[in-house]
């Protein structure tokens, strides 16, 4: 979801992404991706492997806890860089502070309910994208409406799945969208 949301951002052509060339948005998305999604992958798979998780959908609350761990890290250290190193407009930032803390705050919170970490990703997408509308004027109103819609998507799939519980799903959206949006909307990071 950041490499999405870092995607999206671009698209709008805004102030948010002036200066930033072409070849720098690649490796942006690629830094991106690769921290964010190949590595928790390739981390998942391997415990997988080795039996630290009985399936690699990781149900059992119980065998989040070291999963959501590197998933943080790999987070804030995608944050600290794309802050530290490529010095990016707050709003790329805060994004990807907001996607990190949303990780810490589902770690914290399985502690005693599961969430669905599906919903936390595309609710924080829409989080994301209606806090650079509402604070930064940057019109990303047609996006928001398809992720409200694709979140409404995700919730009942998880639902009628039985991965989740209506309360996981709910968790799930608000931890997502209130880390996200407030991490955008207040400049965090």
């Amino acid at each position: 979801m950041p490499t999405l949301g870092m995607f999206l951002i671009f698209q709008f052509n805004s102030f948010i992404t002036n200066g930033i060339s072409t070849d720098m948005a690649l490796r942006l998305f690629g830094w991106v991706f690769l921290n964010t999604f190949i590595v928790p992958v390739l981390v998942a798979l391997y415990m997988l492997r080795t039996g630290m998780i009985s399936t690699i959908h990781i149900v059992n609350r119980e065998e989040r806890w070291f999963p959501y761990i590197l998933t943080g890290a790999f987070y804030f250290f995608t944050y600290y860089m794309l802050f530290a190193r490529f010095g990016l407009h707050q709003a790329l930032v805060s994004i990807m502070f907001g996607a990190s803390v949303a990780v810490v705050v589902s770690f914290v919170v399985n502690f005693k309910h599961k969430v669905s970490i599906h919903m936390v990703g595309i609710s924080g997408l829409v989080g994301a994208m209606f806090a650079v509308d509402v604070h930064y004027g940057v019109p990303v109103t047609p996006v928001l409406i398809l992720f409200v819609f694709l979140t409404g998507l995700v919730g009942s799939s998880r639902l009628f799945l039985k991965a989740h519980q209506p309360k996981e799903v709910f968790l799930g959206f608000l931890v997502g969208f209130s880390c996200e949006f407030l991490a955008v909307l207040l400049e965090w990071g």
